[in-house]
């Protein structure tokens, strides 16, 4: 049996955030997280600033983005209304401010 990964040795006072984030940087984000994402996207782009969405939204990479982007504006119009492509863009924008990737 491998013993545990353990994050790098972090100096104190590093929140406790950032240990977390460490300690899941290598691991892909589950398909539910992503699936969960996008029901709550459902509900339109005023969703986005919901607690729950937004740590959904940080927890996925730039690649799955893209696919969640997509996805959004392909919406079925029976089960949910597609986003337009400025709403997308807004759900990107979101995601570098959540990740600290904002344009500076």
């Amino acid at each position: 049996m491998n013993a545990p990964v353990i994050p790098p040795a972090v100096s104190a006072g590093t929140a406790a955030e950032r240990c977390q984030e460490l300690f899941n940087s290598e691991r892909p984000t589950p398909q539910a997280t992503i699936e969960a994402l996008m029901y709550s996207l459902r509900r339109g782009v005023g969703d986005i600033d919901k607690p729950d969405t937004q740590r959904r939204l940080t927890a996925i990479d730039q690649d799955q983005l893209k696919e969640v982007c997509r996805r959004v504006q392909n919406f079925n119009p029976h089960i949910a209304t597609p986003w337009s492509r400025e709403e997308a863009t807004a759900l990107v924008s979101n995601w570098r401010i959540l990740r600290g990737k904002a344009y500076r």
